[in-house]
């Protein structure tokens, strides 16, 4: 049986992780802390006085010695214990020690999930918006968390990192836009992943709220992507990237769908219609870049080469490389090669390798020697 024919998640999942990017950073997605097994030796009166509120006597039980993690007879700790009755004082106490783990299970739930469970919100904010190492269990938990994110116009960047990764693995979109949204430095390792998977179920509010901020590596990610949808052809989502990305290109339908289908005649006449509209002939090397074309058009495209803007140059070299397209690939470095700088070079050759394409890496390998040669000369 084909699964991707009868199970057309197992093939969007399948894309999702033959991804060059998304395989890159999969492994760098935050889990839950796995805590250790609790150790005895919290005292009843150390425990009562947390449920109380009393913080100094908490502080001077720890600060004589005591275990943080310990656990009363009745396997309770001290965190569970103030969260459950609402203790806000000795909660920010607690949270001060960095060996405190947050996950030890009491009466089937997690101090995180008492607090919620008995309504002490400000208790289970301090855990979940908390830059310790040890990381809150938040399965099952997520109309909560978004509760609580929609009050926090920013957080730490390591706490909005685990929760942003925890949302992007549970398929919790609402939360991962909620997220977007916080003034918060994300890194590459934050949003390449969401862009990814993202792309892969579809999910494109939350596509758009990624590329609506700036990262490393966003050129890419937009341009893996286009690439893909190009090869889907549909052309609706390659118009909306355009639009929200590429602000110098524009998509002609007519003309892209003549160049793919390699109907000369058509390309001829629409090319030279679109002549004056230099968005138009930008947006279509961008494309057929992705779609491939046969050389005869994309001789035909070449004779406009000056009115390419440089950044759809170097756009059009990395997607041709990422789709080993020979055909456009020599023509875009013959004509264009002043234009290109050598780390637009070495970056291109760089996803082709990746993607595995040998011959546009030894074309692009042979470009780098010219281009290092002209620079020494």
């Amino acid at each position: 049986m084909d699964t991707d024919t009868y199970y057309p998640e197992a093939k969007r999942m399948k894309m999702l992780h033959m991804s060059p990017y998304y395989g890159e950073q999969a492994t760098m997605n935050h889990q839950p802390c796995n805590c250790p097994p609790p150790r005895k030796g919290l005292p009843q009166e150390q425990s009562s006085s947390a449920w109380d509120g009393r913080v100094e006597n908490v502080k001077n039980w720890l600060a004589n010695g005591g275990d943080v993690n310990a656990v009363n007879q009745y396997g309770g700790t001290l965190l569970s214990a103030a969260c459950c009755n609402g203790q806000v004082e000795v909660m920010l106490e607690l949270i001060k020690h960095p060996n405190l783990h947050l996950n030890t299970m009491h009466g089937g739930k997690t101090a995180f999930a008492q607090a919620l469970h008995y309504f002490h919100e400000e208790c289970a904010e301090i855990i979940l918006t908390s830059s310790l190492k040890c990381r809150p269990i938040l399965s099952g938990q997520w109309s909560s968390v978004m509760q609580i994110l929609e009050r926090q116009p920013n957080m730490n960047p390591s706490a909005a990192s685990y929760i942003l990764s925890r949302a992007t693995q549970e398929n919790e979109w609402d939360a991962v836009t909620l997220i977007l949204k916080m003034d918060v430095p994300f890194t590459v390792d934050d949003l390449d992943p969401i862009i990814q998977k993202a792309f892969a179920l579809d999910e494109w509010d939350v596509i758009y709220s990624v590329l609506h901020r700036k990262f490393r590596h966003k050129p890419e990610c937009v341009n893996e992507m286009l690439a893909k949808l190009i090869d889907q052809r549909d052309w609706v989502k390659v118009d909306s990237i355009l639009k929200l990305e590429k602000k110098y290109a524009k998509f002609d339908i007519p003309l892209t769908e003549a160049c793919v289908e390699e109907n000369e005649v058509n390309v001829r006449r629409l090319v030279n219609k679109c002549a004056s509209d230099v968005e138009s002939l930008n947006g279509t090397l961008l494309v057929i870049a992705g779609g491939g074309t046969s050389e005869a058009i994309c001789h035909m495209l070449m004779e406009f080469y000056h009115l390419y803007s440089d950044e759809t140059i170097v756009n059009a070299i990395f997607i041709a490389a990422m789709k080993n397209n020979l055909e456009l690939l020599p023509f875009l470095l013959e004509k264009h090669f002043p234009r290109i700088s050598y780390q637009a070079l070495s970056a291109t050759q760089g996803i082709a390798d990746r993607y595995g394409n040998k011959n546009a890496f030894k074309l692009l390998e042979h470009a780098l020697d010219a281009k290092a040669k002209k620079m020494f000369q």
